[in-house]
């Protein structure tokens, strides 16, 4: 039997490679440098689309197809999010939208990395440089937008129709986020709309690979309470978890709600492999932060 680890890698490998493949059907030379600069990361939304596929028994190559709709809707996110939050860096190079423009101007990606790397100065200065460029927002922007095209012309119409659903919840999300630290109601509307609304989205379009069977129709809800874990975890492990939480209470219940819907789907090899995914995500959250101990101690998994 597979682990994890060995689906999550091969997977994710197939995921990239059929990604590629939709890219290099972009005509526009720019267009297709700036898409396949902001694609990229761990693949782990789509991996989970077809990870349910899988064990549903659905089609594969639908799966695959419906993993690539789930990863450009995320990286159109992140372009949007890197620049509401005025984030220098994203996967370890510098974030779209701080050197769209010069992508376009020079076409040397590693060129502009690395020369972005060595000239970074504080906070404030790099970033009200970067404001003062006149055309990089906006093509940073029109990136994200043109990601979600991209989703939107290889889904069908019930998949469009759940695009528009999860673009509304995160939009919804992120306007809670002004208010998150009021209150455990607001706090679970941001978090469930920002980050467990795609989580939601990518178990659903495995669901939907597999032909939607009424019996497991609860199959999104697991997708969105591994977003709920994720995020609490991530937040967690910055420090940013607001007093009215208690991580220990709060990482053990989510947990436990999604292992009992997880029970409920069909024996077979991928269920078990599905089973070590909330654990799998929560150490790896925890270790990127070098909290691993600290964090599996607090929340007694």
């Amino acid at each position: 039997m597979k682990t994890f680890e060995e689906y999550y890698k091969k997977k994710r490998e197939e995921i990239d490679q059929t990604l590629r493949e939709f890219i290099e059907k972009e005509s526009d030379e720019n267009i297709r440098m700036l898409i396949s600069y902001a694609l990229g990361g761990k693949y782990f939304r789509g991996v989970l689309t077809c990870l349910v596929s899988d064990l549903l028994d659905g089609d594969e190559e639908k799966a695959l197809r419906y993993a690539v709709v789930c990863e450009f809707i995320q990286s159109a996110s992140l372009c949007h999010d890197d620049i509401i939050d005025l984030d220098l860096l994203r996967r370890g190079k510098p974030s779209l939208w701080t050197v769209a423009s010069d992508l376009i101007e020079m076409k040397d990606i590693k060129y502009i990395v690395q020369g972005f790397i060595n000239s970074l100065e504080s906070r404030f200065v790099s970033t009200l440089k970067l404001l003062m460029k006149r055309h990089t927002i906006p093509i940073a922007i029109l990136t994200g937008d043109a990601l979600i095209t991209k989703a939107i012309e290889i889904s069908d119409e019930d998949v469009r129709n759940e695009i528009t659903k999860v673009i509304h919840e995160m939009l919804s999300g992120v306007c809670y986020e002004i208010e998150k630290y009021k209150n455990k109601e607001v706090f679970y509307k941001c978090i469930k709309g920002k980050t467990a609304s795609l989580f939601r989205f990518s178990t659903w379009l495995g669901w939907k690979a597999a032909g939607k069977p009424e019996k497991y129709n609860f199959v999104p809800s697991i997708g969105e309470k591994l977003g709920l874990l994720y995020q609490l975890t991530d937040e967690m492990v910055d420090n940013e978890l607001p007093s009215f939480i208690d991580p220990k209470v709060e990482i053990r219940k989510v947990y436990n709600e999604v292992m009992t819907l997880i029970d409920k789907l069909p024996n077979n090899e991928y269920k078990e492999i599905l089973k070590e995914v909330p654990l799998y995500m929560i150490r790896k959250l925890a270790a990127e932060g070098n909290k691993e101990d600290e964090i599996l101690k607090i929340i007694n998994l």
